[in-house]
Order: structure tokens, then C-alpha cells, then sequence
């Protein structure tokens, strides 16, 4: 192997990496699914599970701010699981290795009647 190629390489295996983490890239009209964020649970709501997902910042493909992709990917998750809110969100730094840095959201999904 060249030595020039290198470099290349391990550009690519990291750039592969961060795109497995966050596997949607967001472009203009993406839609994402109506659901609530709350501070706290309604005694109505039921609760499905926990939801959690880790997103690179400042991601150059991406024009939003990294805490909005962050929680839009967790709104995704909660609305795969049927929920229609989340509550109790908590946002964290993430641990990702291939990311500069990195953000992790956390909450959980209810289905409010």
C-alpha cells in the first residue's frame, strides 16, 4: 500500500463511522414526527420504554444546530415505537470516538390518549 493512500483511508473509515451513528442525513424538506416534548409525565400518559440516541456536531452536511438534529432523531425513535411524546429529555455529551464531539439524548417515550 502507498503511504499517500493512507491518510485517505483513514479520513474515510471516520467519516463511515460518524455516518452510522446518525444514519439519515438531513436535507432540506426532511420531515421529522409531531411529537411532544414535556417536562414531566401527564398521570393520563402511558409509558413505552426509554429512547436514546448520540449525534456528531457540527456536522458539515448539515445546516441545523447539533442539539436539534440530536433531539429530532430522538423524536424519531419515540414515534417508531408508537409514542406521540417525550418526557423527562435529558441531553448529555456523548462518547463516539470518530466524532470531534458528539451529544446524546435521552428520554422517555409516552402515548398521551
Amino acid at each position: 500500500m502507498r503511504t499517500e493512500t493512507f491518510p485517505v483511508l483513514i479520513a474515510a473509515m471516520a467519516a463511515a463511522a460518524c455516518g452510522q451513528i446518525e444514519p439519515r442525513i438531513a436535507a432540506k424538506g426532511v420531515t421529522v414526527p409531531v411529537v411532544a416534548v414535556l417536562d414531566n409525565k401527564p398521570a393520563n400518559a402511558v409509558e413505552i420504554g426509554q429512547v436514546s440516541t448520540t449525534t456528531c456536531l457540527n456536522r458539515f452536511w448539515d445546516r441545523r444546530a447539533g442539539w436539534d438534529v440530536a433531539l429530532d432523531a430522538a423524536k424519531t425513535e419515540a414515534a417508531a415505537k408508537g409514542a406521540n411524546a417525550l418526557a423527562g429529555v435529558r441531553y448529555e455529551d456523548g462518547r463516539v470516538l470518530p466524532c470531534g464531539s458528539s451529544l446524546k439524548v435521552s428520554g422517555t417515550a409516552i402515548r398521551i390518549p
